[in-house]
């Protein structure tokens, strides 16, 4: 039972989820039990990390890219680690790997490229108020990754040498100008060469930024920026006005504004020149301090939350699917479903999102901790609860557990049953009585912040 609420957990992390900024990170088993790592979407900082986590695991792997780019340095980082792991690399059948996916796919010691599938390169560049400037410092830095990996002057020139707004591909036709070699077969581990080494030769970091760090606070808080925000987001009418609110008093608050500072600063991102890789930290930010904060609101607060959390599951049309989804209004289509039970909802709804970013980014008040006696009483109830939920929704507890297994693995399940999981679980959480309800959604809450 605990196993299902874990991974039912993710659910909930998912809740506020930001536009797709980050790469999907998967392991399949293939028929022949060759290990695959699949690396699906936008490539950002962090994700280097999360695929330093699954190298630990597998030794011998192959790895599996569909993405149309993202950010320069974790992709450098993930290129390193497969050629220190003498992993394999693929993309296959249609799909699309560019940019820094393709500098991620040049790390593999054995290189497989589908007769369909596209491979492109071009010179790196930052986007200045929608115009594409090309980074010189950037394009050094691709140069001395692809040189460490022992490629030649030839290849180093064709991944950088495409305009931004232009693509090379690598293909049959261009293998020889790129100076990169590939296979249009399927790959085969066990036959994989020992990868050559890697130069050892000190890449110096990314200059920090070399503005005033209170310059994002400024700029967060300059009149109408909130309602611009609100606007590219696609919010209109009443809606447009309470997302304007609602950003305008997140981006008042000191202490929120302090942690996505010091994440900027860790990840080498300069506000002004860089506002999209800015905009990705302080959403992703939002997200986890959105759900590690709701630990430390009072009863109330977290009560309510699952009151709307369960509306927005239960609602009429596809809001499930849709804050499982990695599309990029997510957050607003859930405000925009709770203001279908009426504006003062909504703003209530937006009330404790705030409230729970707050305290989390100032971590105060302290977190609310539940004792082993009442983590047990409350875990006991909610497997009654679960059951007569179960039996009231029509199911058998074999297709429950059947629907249940896509939280397994997702690559492989769809977000229907992934939903009707959901929609079944959530609003029995949101509904559990007496002390025993008050402390599972706070044990649950623990579920999540494992999760995340």
């Amino acid at each position: 039972m605990r196993s299902l609420i874990t991974k039912a957990a993710l659910a909930l992390g998912l809740a506020y989820p930001i536009p797709a900024y980050s790469a999907e990170f998967y392991n399949q088993t293939l028929d022949d039990g060759t290990e695959a790592i699949l690396i699906m979407g936008d490539i950002v900082e962090g994700d280097e990390e999360r695929f330093r986590e699954l190298s630990i695991r597998f030794p011998h792997a192959i790895v599996g890219l569909e993405s149309d780019g993202g950010q320069l340095i974790p992709a450098l980082e993930i290129g390193r680690l497969i050629r220190l792991r003498g992993y394999e690399t693929a993309v296959l059948g249609e799909d699309i790997c560019a940019s820094a996916c393709a500098l991620i796919w040049m790390g593999g010691v054995r290189k497989t490229l589908g007769r369909n599938a596209g491979l492109g390169f071009h010179a790196s560049y930052l986007d200045r108020e929608g115009r594409l400037v090309e980074s010189g410092a950037a394009n050094a830095l691709v140069g001395r990754y692809l040189t460490q990996l022992n490629y030649s002057e030839d290849t180093v020139l064709f991944a950088t040498l495409a305009p931004p707004e232009e693509i090379w591909w690598l293909n049959e036709h261009t293998r020889e100008l790129a100076g990169v070699d590939f296979e249009q077969d399927q790959p085969d581990v066990a036959n994989a060469p020992t990868p050559p080494p890697i130069r050892t030769a000190k890449i110096p970091p990314p200059a920090p930024p070399a503005y005033p760090i209170a310059t994002l606070g400024a700029s967060l808080r300059q009149e109408g920026f909130a309602a611009r925000v609100a606007t590219s987001m696609g919010a209109t009418g009443k809606l447009h006005t309470a997302m304007a609110d609602h950003l305008g008093k997140l981006y008042a608050s000191d202490a929120l504004i302090a942690r996505a500072e010091k994440e900027m600063a860790a990840a080498r991102i300069d506000f002004r020149s860089q506002p999209d890789a800015a905009g990705a930290i302080l959403l992703r930010l939002s997200n986890r301090l959105v759900m590690n904060g709701l630990a430390r609101l009072p009863q109330k607060d977290v009560n309510t939350f699952f009151v709307y959390y369960s509306a927005i599951i239960r609602s009429e049309g596809r809001a499930c699917e849709v804050s499982l989804s990695d599309e990029g209004k997510v957050q607003l289509a859930e405000f925009r479903y709770v203001q279908a039970l009426g504006d003062e909802h909504l703003y209530e709804y937006m009330r404790i999102i705030r409230k729970s970013i707050e305290a989390e980014a100032a971590e105060s008040p302290a977190r609310i901790t539940l004792g082993p006696d009442q983590v047990g009483v409350a875990e006991t109830a909610w497997q009654g609860v679960l059951l007569e939920a179960v039996q009231d929704d029509g199911w058998s507890e074999e297709d429950f557990a059947i629907a249940s297994s896509a939280w397994d693995n997702p690559t492989e399940s769809n977000r229907v049953m992934r939903c009707s999981v959901l929609k079944t679980m959530i609003p029995a959480i949101a509904t559990m009585e007496g002390m025993a309800g008050d402390w599972f959604r706070r044990v649950y809450l623990t579920y999540v912040q494992e999760a995340l």
